[in-house]
């Protein structure tokens, strides 16, 4: 038994550490920038929290639809903002208690 534990753990020590971000959702909204599809999150996220009262809280990206729903918290009050990736444009702002 003890043999094995060790095997496994020295499997683990060599096998590369990589990043969360190394793929899943990161990845494909950095592929759609570098194609020209989607306009960066960062440009959005600053203007976004420009217009928008309260405190940034994240932001999740749906695929499908390409769009970023970033949140904020105002006054004890979630606000969600959905923005068109491809443009840029807001789609809708809407407050949860």
């Amino acid at each position: 038994m003890r043999t094995v534990v060790f095997m496994v753990m020295a499997l683990a020590l060599a096998l590369p550490v990589l990043p969360v971000s190394a793929g899943g959702v990161e990845r494909r909204v950095r592929d759609l920038v570098e194609a020209g599809e989607i306009v960066p999150f960062e440009t959005i996220r600053q203007r976004v929290s420009r217009e928008v009262r309260g405190s940034y809280m994240g932001v999740e990206f749906d695929e499908p639809t390409l769009t970023y729903r970033f949140r904020f918290m105002a006054d004890g009050e979630v606000i969600n903002v959905d923005v068109d990736a491809r443009t840029g444009q807001r789609r809708r702002q809407s407050q949860r208690f």
